[in-house]
C-alpha cells in the first residue's frame, strides 16, 4: 500500500499515514491541503466518552424549576484532557406528548437554551437556539423520534460534526464548557437528561 491515503468514515477527509499530526483534506475547489489535527476541525484519535450534563450539585436531572432563577447544566473536559464534542443526545419522558408541546406540558415561555464556549468565547456556529416545543428540536436540525407507550419517549440526536463540519473543542478550563440552561418550570416532566458524546485526548 505504501503511502496510499486511507479514507476515513467522513468522506470529505483522507488520513495521511506518513505524518500522524497531519491529514489531507479536499477543499471546495478540489485541491488538497494538509490540516493540523490539533485544529478543532480535525477528527482525532482518542477515547470515546459520553458525559451527562449536570448542575452545580452534580445532578443530571433537568426536571427543575428555572422560571425564576435559570438552572445551568454543564459538560466540561476531564482533568488534563481535551474533549472534542461530536454529538448531543436528549432523552425526555413524559405523558401525552406531541410536537406542539415541550414534553407533555405546554410550550415553554422562555425556552431551553444551549451554549458552547471555547476559551471563554461563545461558539458562533452552533445552530441550536432557544427550544420551546418538541418540534423545535427538529426545526434546529436534530433527528427526533417520538414513541408513544405507557410513558411517551422523545429521543433527540444532534450530530454536531455533520451539521457544522467541526467538533467543539473543550479544554480543561473553567472558560470551556457545553451548557444547557433551563429557563422554565420543568418539574412536571417525568424524566429529562442531556448527554454529550465525543472523544477525549491528553492535553
Amino acid at each position: 500500500m505504501g503511502d496510499t491515503p486511507i479514507h476515513d468514515s467522513r468522506d470529505m477527509h483522507i488520513i495521511n499515514p506518513t505524518d500522524s499530526t497531519k491529514k489531507v483534506t479536499t477543499t471546495t475547489d478540489g485541491a488538497k491541503e494538509l490540516l493540523d489535527v490539533n485544529s478543532r476541525n480535525a477528527p482525532r484519535p482518542g477515547t470515546f466518552v459520553n458525559k451527562l450534563a449536570v448542575d452545580s450539585g452534580a445532578s443530571p436531572d433537568l426536571t427543575v424549576d428555572g422560571s425564576v432563577t435559570p438552572v445551568e447544566f454543564n459538560v466540561v473536559a476531564s482533568t488534563g484532557k481535551i474533549f472534542y464534542v461530536r454529538e448531543l443526545a436528549i432523552i425526555l419522558q413524559d405523558n401525552s406528548m406531541n410536537y406542539t408541546k415541550f414534553g407533555g406540558r405546554t410550550a415553554l415561555t422562555n425556552g431551553l437554551s444551549v451554549e458552547v464556549k471555547e476559551g471563554g468565547e461563545a461558539v458562533r456556529d452552533i445552530p441550536i437556539g432557544s427550544i420551546k416545543t418538541n418540534a423545535g428540536f427538529a426545526l434546529a436540525g436534530a433527528g427526533v423520534q417520538l414513541t408513544s407507550a405507557n410513558t411517551d419517549l422523545l429521543v433527540v440526536l444532534f450530530n454536531i460534526w455533520s451539521k457544522t463540519g467541526t467538533s467543539f473543542k473543550l479544554v480543561d478550563s473553567d472558560s470551556d464548557f457545553f451548557r444547557v440552561t433551563v429557563n422554565d418550570d420543568l418539574t412536571s416532566l417525568d424524566n429529562f437528561t442531556v448527554v454529550v458524546e465525543g472523544y477525549e485526548v491528553d492535553e
